[in-house]
This record gives C-alpha cells, sequence and structure tokens, in this order.
C-alpha cells in the first residue's frame, strides 16, 4: 500500500520536475508558488454533468484557493472500468483505488517542492457513465480551466485501466 503511494507521488514529481527546462520562468507565477499549503484539500463530489458521458465529478481545491488568485496545475485522475456510474449515487465507486483514494483518506499530499519551488493541484475525478473518448478527456480539461483557477501550461493526467481512445 505504502509503495503505491510513493511510486505515485514519485511520478506526479517527476513529471513537475520535467516540464519545460530551459523555459524563462513567470516572475509572477514564481511569487505565487511561495504559498505553502499544509492542509490536506478535502475532496467534493459534484453532480454536475460536463457533458453527456460525463455526469458528475470530485474535485479537491487547494484549501488557500479562496484566498488567493493564484492559478493552479490541474491533476485529471481517470477511473477504471469497474468505476464507471452515473455521477450521483456511484460517485463513491471512484474513491476506492488511486489518487481519488489518496485524496479521500487525507494522504494525498497537500503540496509538493521541486527544486525549491511549491506546487499544489487543482484535482479532477470524473465520473464516466460509459467508455471515455479524447473529446470526453478534453472536455474535462476546458471544464476545469472555465470553472477553476488552471495554469493551462501544467495540466496534468493520471489513471486506471479504462483507456480513452
Amino acid at each position: 500500500m505504502k509503495s503505491k503511494f510513493s511510486v505515485a507521488v514519485m511520478m506526479i514529481v517527476l513529471t513537475i520536475g520535467a516540464c519545460k527546462k530551459g523555459v524563462q520562468l513567470d516572475p509572477k507565477k514564481e511569487a505565487a508558488n511561495l504559498i505553502v499549503e499544509t492542509a490536506v484539500a478535502p475532496f467534493v463530489a459534484k453532480s454536475t454533468p460536463i457533458n453527456a458521458v460525463l455526469p458528475g465529478y470530485w474535485v479537491a481545491l487547494p484549501t488557500l484557493y479562496d484566498s488567493t488568485s493564484k492559478y493552479y496545475p490541474l491533476l485529471i485522475s481517470l477511473h477504471g472500468g469497474g468505476q464507471i456510474g452515473n455521477g450521483t449515487t456511484d460517485l463513491p465507486k471512484i474513491l476506492l483505488e488511486g489518487v481519488p483514494k489518496l485524496v479521500s483518506q487525507g494522504k494525498f499530499p497537500p503540496s509538493f517542492i521541486v527544486k525549491g519551488q511549491n506546487f499544489s493541484f487543482v484535482i479532477v475525478a470524473p465520473q464516466f457513465n460509459s467508455y471515455s473518448y479524447i473529446q470526453d478527456i478534453n472536455a474535462v480539461i476546458e471544464f476545469a480551466k472555465k470553472n477553476y483557477r488552471i495554469d493551462a501550461s501544467r495540466v496534468y493526467m493520471t489513471g486506471l485501466s479504462m483507456v480513452a481512445s
């Protein structure tokens, strides 16, 4: 159990560290990264349809989200085929594995430090009512960008066995 958590955290940290090497950094964004999240972000169930295939989702916002104007990286967590559901009463199925399980148990770190900078995520875990397609994943990204302060240059995805085609 602990090793799965370590692998998930390591994958996220490596992904963040590998992004845009050699690119000039924006000083305003860098100042915003000095904000350190210390409390674990809770998941909130949203039975708001994103589109016809995505009837609901879970979202975890950094605990300081409402007290800042910072734009956060987006982490999308896709579920496996066994968690397909109706986006309402079936939403708890998503919390059984992966990142959603860690978030719901309060075990997902509130921030990550990479090269001296702090990173926290807006985490969205959508529930599909059938197998997903690329356009549905794009719909999740666009929905998150419209409804939350997302740094569009830092969108990450993780997931289980249900593969988009």
